[in-house]
């Protein structure tokens, strides 16, 4: 965590697939670190790659219906943890300001 904290948050990164920008907040590493396992944390020593090359799947409107989110988009990696690939998923959150990384996760049903 503090190796993404030193490394990325403040951070932005354009994303090839969509060419959203994608800002790190400090918020975004803690969400994705508070409940993450061994391999979701191996994987935040490579968020500039996967935020960058992560291919953007589809936006939809804020679920809980915060006015000050316009949309989240949705993407998905392929993350290699040792010798093992992983299949991620990565949500940014849209606001009036930009776009910012709020969490990734392993799809654990792939």
């Amino acid at each position: 965590m503090q190796y993404a904290r030193d490394n990325f948050v403040g951070k932005s990164y354009v994303n090839e697939s969509s060419g959203h920008e994608l800002k790190v907040t400090c918020q975004g590493v803690k969400h994705a670190a508070s409940k993450a396992n061994q391999a979701e944390l191996s994987i935040m020593t490579n968020l500039d790659d996967l935020l960058r090359y992560a291919k953007y799947e589809c936006s939809y409107p804020d679920r809980k219906g915060r006015p000050d989110i316009i949309a989240a988009h949705k993407y998905r990696a392929v993350a290699k943890v040792g010798n093992e690939s992983l299949n991620v998923g990565v949500i940014v959150r849209e606001f009036p300001d930009g776009h910012k990384h709020y969490n990734y996760f392993i799809l654990k049903d792939e």
